[in-house]
């Protein structure tokens, strides 16, 4: 993005997967902050993996601010490349269990696997979700010798707002903005993202006609940002990840329905022309007929699509 608009933008910021769809964007929740007891980390093992449940990334985490990790059972060799997971629900619902069942996909291709959670918008608005997502790959990358991962191949995946998410956290490699808390002597960067019906862009989406009822005040944008998005233009501008792309910003895989209601497909269309214009690398695939999410995202084909990329990109 220009030096302007960054300037803007950085003068601007502080004033401001079974997926559930039914959650993912015009929900009215109301406002609330729940105590923050303390995390208790709990390991488990299921399915020849060892799952670390609720571990805090962050000092005085709240119970949002947890995440988990899972790991083969039997110890690796070598650091394991890490794909960290965020779940959708609009910003302002879904849990990390809801990408469990794909975590355990992942291990079994020999990948560790981290879900998080993060401050939801009922919680804090924007840009609380990014700090939090940006603390959980800091605090990995911190521990990675502690659980045997490669600080070197981190991918942030999501699903949705999660997807948002992760896309913040490829076009933002190198930007510190958006780094405050712990863990600062680590690096946020990600070497690659996984994209399923993301948003690159919240003020093309709110104004793509069929979808201006993201426009709303109810809706999942409107409560991100404090407003609807195209009165408060340049919180939107700034949350957008299309805005951030640069030479330093990870490779895409891009997945996502030709059917989707809740996200347009320019959303994809804008965030890869802004890869190409840095000469970043990406790959997208339509399901034909398909809604904002399925199970097909993640069936065997599409899993094993996802691995030759991460394989490419990654160097594995």
């Amino acid at each position: 993005m220009n030096s302007s608009l960054a300037n803007l933008f950085r003068a601007n910021w502080t004033a401001s997967i079974a997926l559930t769809v039914s959650i993912l964007v015009f929900c009215m929740i109301a406002p609330g902050i729940m105590p923050a007891p303390a995390l208790n980390p709990v390991q488990t093992e299921e399915s020849g993996m060892r799952i670390y449940h609720d571990l805090a990334y962050t000092p005085d985490a709240r119970p949002s601010q947890s995440l988990d990790l899972y790991l083969p059972k039997a110890p690796s060799k070598q650091p394991l490349p890490v794909v960290i997971l965020i779940h959708g629900g609009g910003w302002l619902g879904g849990d990390k269990a809801d990408f469990a069942g794909v975590a355990h996909e992942f291990v079994s291709r020999g990948f560790a696997v981290a879900i998080i959670n993060y401050r939801l918008s009922k919680e804090n608005i924007w840009p609380a979700q990014i700090l939090d997502c940006k603390s959980a790959v800091r605090w990995l990358r911190a521990n990675a010798n502690i659980y045997n991962l490669d600080s070197k191949r981190f991918v942030a995946g999501g699903h949705s707002s999660g997807a948002h998410l992760a896309a913040f956290l490829a076009a933002t490699n190198g930007i510190k903005d958006f780094d405050k808390g712990a863990n600062l002597a680590s690096s946020s960067d990600v070497q690659a993202v996984l994209w399923f019906s993301g948003i690159a862009n919240l003020i093309t989406r709110a104004s793509t006609p069929g979808y201006e009822i993201v426009q709303n005040k109810k809706s999942d944008q409107s409560q991100l940002i404090g407003g609807p998005t195209l009165e408060n233009r340049v919180v939107a501008l700034q949350a957008s990840p299309v805005n951030w792309v640069s030479n330093k910003t990870a490779p895409f895989f891009f997945e996502a329905g030709t059917a989707d209601k809740v996200v347009p497909s320019n959303q994809i269309a804008e965030m890869q022309d802004a890869l190409k214009k840095h000469g970043i690398y990406s790959e997208v695939y339509w399901l034909n007929g398909v809604g904002h999410f399925s199970p097909e995202f993640f069936d065997t084909r599409h899993l094993d699509l996802m691995h030759r990329f991460l394989k490419k990109v990654l160097a594995l």
